[in-house]
């Protein structure tokens, strides 16, 4: 039989999938918002980034 330590971190690893995927579905949707998706720097011409640092960045992020 499992002891608490084992349920307790069952838990933990299925909230911490839950929070994954949770940020993955919306770092999915970036779609421009007339700012930097990453830095807030003001955009136009529909961009999601201000240039491929910050989009490297966000990219980083949404793969951890």
């Amino acid at each position: 039989m499992a002891d608490e330590v084992d349920v307790t971190q069952e838990l933990i690893e299925r909230e911490i999938e839950i929070m994954r995927q949770a940020i993955a579905a919306m770092s999915e949707e970036a779609t421009p918002i007339g700012e930097c998706l990453w830095c807030g720097e003001v955009l136009d011409n529909g961009r999601r980034w201000c240039n491929a640092e910050c989009r490297d960045s966000w990219e980083l992020w949404r793969r951890r």
